[in-house]
């Protein structure tokens, strides 16, 4: 018997399938989908494989070397998974391995290790010291510093994942005499879990409303087409839709796979799903530890978890007779990977479904323009829920013109009609929300003298002014590449004191409400205050248990949230989410701000909304506040097809990067060159090649990025091309990655 495989580990110029002898300790248990260890190359270095095949003859006339050993004998992968990776590889032009590794992490192979290790303070004063000085330029670093001033001693492994850095970071600090690294015995197993949002003591299943009952019925009834969008306003009840047919899926012996948009919303969803599922339930996303990752992944490849909650990557779980997939809130950014293999996991679920014959369901109050084209093209049925259930009413939306405000003297981030709204909602003892998509203090410092701004030394961007905490002075933090430097006392250009915050982030906003509002507790949610492992679920649960009155947040606030006291809710700067250069800004804002104001009224008081702009006429803005999807579709649909954006063409870049300016410009030159040859010979000229020109953030930690976009007729005719660009330049020592639909 012979064994076909592939790398775990291969890079292009090893990406094939291998044929490898079974040796007869193997015989009867060796199979398709597991993991087995094999001696590769000239000096026999022993590296991880999947098993692809079983054949009894291989096409190799040399002589064949033998599988080593079987790493587990249960399968890593199951057969849909399988086929699952030749679809990821031809789509996003990644090798075997790469598609491997983001269905089976390395912890799988790793987890028997007994010894960790851990990070510790070498000198808590000097710790202390350095962060109240503002002495150090990474704000990874100073994320690591706090963490272990909070907890001691930290294994590695978890504090990568927890604050989601590298191990850079953490090395430097030991090379700083900052922090001490040693090993010891493992106890992760026995480690707290991530803290969770208390339970109900007993599960409410609530009576449907016709709209969801006919939602239900038909999701199930395994009609065609079997991928459906559930296209319901905000608070319509699409989660008790999602939970009454995955009941109906676990009760007949199959499994869930139920997708949420961010770290953020999973805490929530948890609390939700095991109120129905106590047993039998998986949670996967970055924040476990490697330890927790394993036995929940494991839980999962055995059949024991039926219902599997999580972020992106859980949509590549090992789920047994999988029948439904749902993903929720379908039209967010955060299931696009921006990281190689640059997945959406939109694509990947709707690959999967076909591979397994499972339900798809996508819901939204606000579907991703592609995803809503496809329903009214009849590729996917639309399903509607288009009232709010137990008569919550939707929410009264004012438009603030900000302009006015300052003829009136207002200076004030906050309108008069927010703050007259804020103060009858807090006197009532109902809550309030704030929601502006931009963290730290201010956006930028400028020098009112000479115009002068702060780019960092490592990337062409402004530097975001933050202020870091009690006893500690404001820095300035690039949120590209995490470098941290100290406030200027003067311009560095002209020496100027005359240094203007521009711009207003999320701490400022906390910082002027709570002045405003002395005497109620305000909560921050952004990605400053979530670092830290179980922060998301410890910041929503006080809020939900109105131990806070006013959450203030970025667009991790905005969507997917149910605060039955909520009754107001204020978008600040709402213009700073329509300007942005991307012919997705657009659909983004209308996106944001519709979820944003479907916080308000969700329970049995009536809500208000209150959109500031300095543009109150925008389209977007009126088609928002009236949360009229079908006009603003309309409109956009238009555009789209004029300028020949998705979904009428498959758009994707390519982006080239090299420390030497020149030497990276003449680099993104011969691959324009090469594709001006390859599109017309592949594409019956089909497509179309834009640039080459700087990319949207030219220089990035220190290297600077040329980019080239292209327009194909679809998906996989761009990934030909970006298949064939990337075997042409493999050995050329070239920095370059493909996206397909970059966001």
């Amino acid at each position: 018997m012979i064994a076909t495989v592939v790398l775990r580990d291969c890079v292009r110029r090893t990406d094939r399938e291998y044929d490898y002898n079974v040796p007869e300790h193997c015989e009867g248990k060796i199979r398709p989908g597991q993991f087995v260890r094999v001696p590769f190359g000239g000096g026999n270095r022993t590296e991880t494989a999947l098993v692809l095949d079983l054949v009894q003859k291989s096409e190799y006339t040399s002589a064949l070397k033998s599988v080593l050993e079987i790493i587990d004998e249960q399968p890593v992968l199951f057969e849909d998974q399988m086929g699952l990776i030749h679809l990821v590889r031809a789509r996003y032009s990644c090798t075997h391995g790469d598609a491997i590794r983001l269905m089976v992490s390395s912890v799988v192979t790793e987890h028997k290790d007994k010894t960790c290790q851990v990070a510790c303070l070498a000198d808590e004063e000097r710790a202390l010291s350095v962060l109240v000085e503002n002495e150090l330029n990474s704000l990874a670093q100073i994320r690591v510093l706090e963490l272990l001033l909070e907890s001691k001693e930290v294994p590695i492994s978890e504090i990568m994942n927890a604050l989601s850095v590298s191990r850079s970071p953490i090395q430097s600090l030991r090379e700083k005499g900052l922090i001490e690294i040693h090993r010891r015995k493992s106890v992760e197993a026995n480690a707290p879990a991530e803290e969770e949002e208390e339970l109900f003591e007993d599960a409410f299943v609530p009576e449907l409303t016709d709209s969801q009952k006919s939602a239900v019925d038909s999701i199930l009834s395994g009609g065609a087409p079997s991928e459906c969008l559930l296209f319901g306003v905000t608070g319509s009840g699409k989660t008790e839709v999602y939970l009454q047919c995955a009941d109906r899926i676990v009760s007949e012996g199959g499994s869930v796979i139920f997708l949420v948009p961010e770290i953020s919303l999973t805490p929530q969803m948890i609390r939700w799903v095991r109120e129905r599922f106590p047993n039998g339930l998986a949670v996967l996303h970055s924040r476990l530890t490697p330890r927790e990752r394993y036995e929940q992944w494991d839980k999962i490849r055995k059949g024991e978890a039926r219902v599997i909650v999580g972020a992106r990557s859980a949509i590549f779980a090992p789920a047994v007779d999988l029948r439904l997939i749902i993903v929720d809130e379908e039209q967010d950014t955060s299931y696009k990977s921006e990281t190689h293999p640059r997945y959406h996991a939109r694509d990947v679920a709707r690959m999967r479904s076909r591979l397994s014959g499972a339900i798809l369901v996508f819901g939204s109050a606000t579907p991703a323009v592609e995803t809503y084209f496809s329903a009214v093209s009849g590729y996917t049925r639309l399903l509607t829920l288009p009232e709010r259930v137990k008569e919550a009413r939707m929410p009264k939306v004012s438009i603030v013109d900000m302009r006015e405000e300052l003829i009136k003297g207002n200076r004030s981030i906050l309108s008069r009609a927010l703050c007259s709204g804020m103060n009858d909602a807090l006197g009532r003892g109902e809550q309030v929300m704030l929601f502006l998509n931009k963290r730290g203090y201010s956006s930028f410092l400028l020098c009112r003298a000479c115009g002068n701004t702060i780019l960092c030394p490592h990337c062409s961007v402004t530097m975001t002014l933050h202020a870091p905490g009690t006893g500690r002075k404001p820095v300035l933090v690039c949120h590209y590449c995490m470098h941290v430097r100290k406030v200027p006392e003067t311009c560095p250009e002209c020496g100027s004191s005359l240094q203007g915050k521009m711009g207003t982030g999320t701490q400022q906003l906390e910082e002027t409400v709570q002045a405003m509002f002395p005497d109620r507790r305000v909560i921050r949610m952004d990605q400053d205050t979530t670092a830290g492992r179980g922060a998301h679920a410890r910041l929503l649960n006080a809020f939900r248990k109105k131990e806070a009155d006013i959450l203030v947040g970025t667009q991790m606030i905005a969507k997917g949230h149910d605060f039955p006291s909520v009754t107001v809710v204020g978008i600040i700067s709402a213009d700073m989410l329509i300007r942005a250069s991307d012919f997705r800004a657009g659909e983004r804002a209308f996106q944001l701000i519709t979820q944003a104001s479907g916080r308000a009224g969700r329970g049995d008081k009536p809500g208000n909304v209150y959109i500031q702009t300095y543009q109150p006429e925008d389209e977007i803005i009126n088609y928002s506040a009236k949360s009229d999807y079908e006009g603003f579709f309309e409109k956009e649909l238009e555009y789209r097809k004029r300028l020949g954006y998705p979904p009428f063409l498959a758009f994707g870049n390519l982006v080239l990067s090299n420390p030497d300016e020149t030497l990276g410009r003449e680099q993104i030159q011969e691959v324009k060159d090469y594709l001006l040859t390859l599109v017309p010979a592949i594409s019956d000229g089909s497509a179309r090649v834009f640039g080459p020109g700087p990319a949207f953030v030219y220089k990035l930690r220190d290297r600077y990025r040329f980019q080239i976009n292209i327009k194909a007729r679809n998906k996989s005719g761009l990934a030909d091309i970006f298949t064939r660009i990337q075997e042409r330049f493999s050995d050329s020592g070239f920095t370059m990655h493909t996206d397909i639909d970059p966001y």
